[in-house]
C-alpha cells in the first residue's frame, strides 16, 4: 500500500497516518520529521536545511525532494508507505511522479483532508511543541523540556507560525496531480 495524505496543517493527516502506518506496518514519511532527523544527524542536506529552519522559513523544494527520495529507498518504504503532507507544491508532485514512475511504483491512493478553517485553527491553537525533541507537547506554555543532548528548549505555540504559512493557500482549489 502506497498512500499520499494531503491537506492543511491540523486537518488530521498525521494522526491518521501514524495509526494506519502502525496497523499496516507501513513507513510513515512526514517531511517535518525528515528535516529534523537530517539536521540532528548532521547530513549534508540537514546542514543546508538547518539555516532555513532556524529562520522559520520554508525549506526549498530541492532539499525536501532529495530527502524524500532518499527515504523512499529504505527497506521499510519498499514494503509500503504513507507520505504525510508531501507533496506540497507542483515541483514536489512532479518530482514524486518521476521517482515513482522510474521505479514502476504506482500509488494506491491520494487523499485530501478537507477541514473547516475553524476546526484547523482550534486544533492548531492547542498545539505546543519543542523543536528538539519534535514531539507535540501538552505541557503548559513556557515549560522546559530537556532534549537528548541535555539542552533545554522552551515549549512554544506552533499555531501562529503554521496558520500564517497556510492562510494564503486555504482558498486555493486543489486540482488533480
Amino acid at each position: 500500500m502506497r498512500l499520499v495524505f494531503l491537506g492543511p496543517p491540523g486537518a488530521g493527516k498525521g494522526t491518521l497516518a501514524v495509526r494506519l502506518a502502525d496497523h499496516f506496518s507501513l513507513a510513515h514519511i512526514a517531511t517535518g520529521d525528515l528535516l529534523r532527523l537530517n539536521v540532528q544527524e548532521g547530513t549534508e542536506l540537514g546542514k543546508k536545511a538547518k539555516s532555513f529552519l532556524e529562520q522559520g522559513a520554508l525549506v526549498p523544494d530541492d532539499f525536501v525532494i532529495a530527502m524524500v527520495k532518499e527515504r523512499l529507498k529504505k527497506p521499510d518504504a519498499k514494503k509500503g508507505f504513507i507520505l504525510d503532507g508531501f507533496p506540497r507544491t507542483t515541483a514536489q508532485a512532479e518530482a514524486l511522479d518521476k521517482v515513482l514512475s522510474q521505479d514502476g511504483i504506482p500509488l494506491s491512493c491520494v487523499a485530501y483532508f478537507d477541514t473547516s478553517l475553524k476546526t484547523i485553527t482550534d486544533r492548531l491553537n492547542g498545539r505546543r511543541t519543542c523543536w528538539v525533541p519534535a514531539a507535540i507537547a501538552s505541557e503548559p506554555m513556557g515549560s522546559e523540556l530537556g532534549d537528548t543532548f541535555g539542552r533545554k528548549r522552551r515549549i512554544i505555540l506552533r499555531a501562529l507560525s503554521s496558520l500564517v504559512l497556510m492562510l494564503p493557500v486555504l482558498n486555493v482549489k486543489v486540482r488533480p496531480l
